[in-house]
């Protein structure tokens, strides 16, 4: 009866419009999680005297916590269903923020990285199988885009409302308020999505088959330039947005709060550029032409940033702004990898890009919390030229991963450019 299809269309698309808001709840949460602790570094670094390579590799080790994460998390996603696992990992993300709040020691500050990492660092690539599983392919990357455009709320939300929090409480208060937030969206997932949150695809999955599956995603030649700058593009921007940006800012002289405003500009610039990039997309008909576009912009940002002395909050918020805008490329990184996925290894790629993603960050933060701890050893009365040498280190980091990205195809079909 067409009034029942009405019905039964109508319902389709109300779960499908949950399933989607899950998807931006969760996808916000970790971006939260992840970029929180930017805006603060100087904070932490001066309580606790840490080097600037110890630093980076206290925030680093969330990152290496969600890496590892990827491919058991992604299992569980197969075995149990998303309304299973996504809260109980959110309430390890919790614990994990309190006990960084708690923390009075360089190693328990990690503990409660990781903890935040295996809990939240999965939560990004959970929503992006959502949208896999709802999604027709021809609009998939319209949903990847919009979900990954909300969740950079997240990141907005690490900026200057954190560093307002932070001034208010402190920022131990701020981490506690993080986890017990974290807590409670862990409760309101489970109880909103019950009976509507995709189920178990892969009933026998184990983590065995999880693991050959993805290296044959990764034995794919055809993927590897893909693969190169989902390794380096994204690390570049977020080094600066959830690690240096923070410092570098407290040394051009800005305040807690004005720290935070110029990494909002960053924060809002990406979220933007997600949306924008996704256009570009569609209007130059390819996600590489999109991305290498976007790529060329960051570059031409990060040089600018090198080239200036100490520029004021006027000329951060426009240079970070479209730096953020720029890095929307991220996106279409995303959706140049699905292409080569099949229907039954969306699952998978989503899982092995994400993985790349993060360990990507995870080397960046690495490698440049060397290079500005040996640098502040270089320049110890005034920091501000550590910074500019490290923008044009970014620089070279993000022009190396485009040389490679060249040679991706466009499509599947096509060959190698």
């Amino acid at each position: 009866m067409p009034e029942e299809k009405e019905s039964n269309a109508n319902e389709s698309r109300r779960a499908t419009a949950a399933l989607v808001a899950v998807a931006i709840a969760v996808n916000m949460i970790a971006h939260l999680h992840r970029a929180s602790t930017a805006v603060v570094t100087p904070e932490i670094m001066a309580e606790f005297s840490f080097a600037p390579a110890y630093m980076a590799l206290v925030v680093s080790s969330y990152f290496i916590a969600a890496t590892l994460s990827q491919i058991p998390s992604g299992v569980a996603f197969d075995r149990f269903g998303l309304t299973t696992t996504i809260p109980v990992l959110l309430v390890v993300g919790a614990l994990g923020a309190m006990a960084f709040a708690f923390a009075t020691t360089g190693p328990t500050m990690m503990v409660g990285r990781v903890l935040s990492g295996v809990g939240c660092g999965t939560m990004i690539m959970a929503s992006l199988v959502v949208c896999a599983q709802v999604a027709p392919p021809a609009r998939f990357p319209v949903y990847v885009g919009f979900v990954l455009a909300m969740g950079q709320i997240g990141n907005i939300l690490a900026t200057t409302p954190f560093a307002i929090v932070s001034s208010a409480i402190g920022w131990r208060g701020a981490f506690l308020g993080l986890g017990l937030a974290t807590a409670l969206l862990a409760i309101v997932y489970y109880f909103a999505a019950r009976g509507i949150a995709a189920r178990p695809t892969r009933d026998g999955e184990t983590l065995a088959r999880s693991l050959m599956g993805a290296a044959t995603i990764v034995a794919d030649r055809r993927l590897w330039p893909i693969f190169a700058m989902a390794f380096v593009g994204y690390s570049t921007i977020f080094v600066i947005m959830g690690l240096w940006g923070g410092v570098y800012l407290d040394a051009l002289g800005f305040t807690l709060v004005e720290r935070g405003n110029g990494l909002m500009a960053l924060a809002v610039g990406f979220a933007i550029g997600i949306y924008v990039m996704g256009r570009v997309d569609r209007l130059v008909g390819s996600a590489k032409g999109a991305a290498m576009i976007g790529v060329g912009s960051a570059l031409v940002c990060l040089l600018v940033l090198a080239a200036l002395e100490r520029p004021g909050p006027a000329a951060i918020a426009i240079l970070f702004g479209l730096l953020g805008t720029a890095g929307g490329f991220a996106g279409n990184i995303i959706t140049h990898g699905r292409q080569f996925y099949r229907s039954h290894e969306i699952g998978r790629g989503v899982t092995v890009m994400n993985t790349l993603v993060l360990a990507g960050a995870t080397v960046s933060q690495l490698w440049t919390g060397a290079l500005v701890g040996g640098l502040f050893t270089v320049f110890p009365e005034d920091p501000v030229p550590v910074f500019r040498i490290l923008f044009v280190a970014l620089a070279l980091w993000l022009a190396a991963g485009l040389a490679i990205y060249r040679s991706a195809a466009p499509r599947p079909e096509d060959g190698a450019q």
